[in-house]
């Protein structure tokens, strides 16, 4: 996919075979042995953090990256957003109390 114009990269972890999970649907953070709403894989698993260009969000730079997908015919499983809670099954609860630290 490559990275956001204007980004610059501060770590990578080249890649090893591993295990990841990644969110397929809200998370329940109150229930940790529930994990319907996880997909499990695995494979060469790389990290790449950045720092984002000046003025750029990173919803701006999700939304860009999601289109560039969606151009190049693959499918977004699922999308969800930290700042509206999405990503949790219970939004009053989480706003009260806030999801367990790991």
């Amino acid at each position: 996919m490559g990275r956001y114009e204007g980004s610059t990269l501060f770590f990578h972890q080249p890649p090893k075979y591993n295990e990841f999970s990644l969110l397929k649907s809200p998370l329940d953070w109150r229930n940790r042995e529930k994990t319907d709403a996880l997909l499990p894989l695995e494979g060469n698993v790389s990290f790449y953090y950045y720092d984002l260009p000046k003025g750029r969000s990173s919803l701006e730079v999700l939304r860009n990256h999601e289109s560039s997908l969606k151009a190049k015919g693959l499918e977004i499983l699922f999308s969800c957003g930290s700042a509206n809670g999405s990503c949790y099954t219970d939004q009053t609860e989480k706003t009260r109390s806030g999801p367990p630290t790991c």
